[in-house]
């Protein structure tokens, strides 16, 4: 694995996340990069042609509050 962006802005359907990170992976079984949103979690997948973009999450915020992203 390598880090590759520590300040990417990644849009999907959930919504815009600024301040994400990546990490690229290349082995003999293809490409994967992963996309992490802080506080959120993994919110892209790429692996070769596929990519797979959050569409919806519950996250309870440092506030102690459940918020809903995207679309139920």
């Amino acid at each position: 694995m390598k880090v590759v962006a520590l300040n990417e802005t990644v849009s999907t359907p959930a919504g815009t996340f600024v301040g994400c990170y990546r990490l690229d992976l290349v082995t003999g079984t293809g490409y994967r990069s992963f996309s992490f949103a802080p506080g959120v979690g993994l919110v892209r997948f790429v692996k070769g042609s596929l990519t797979w973009k959050l569409h919806r999450a519950k996250i309870k915020g440092s506030d102690g509050e459940w918020y809903t992203l995207g679309y139920e």
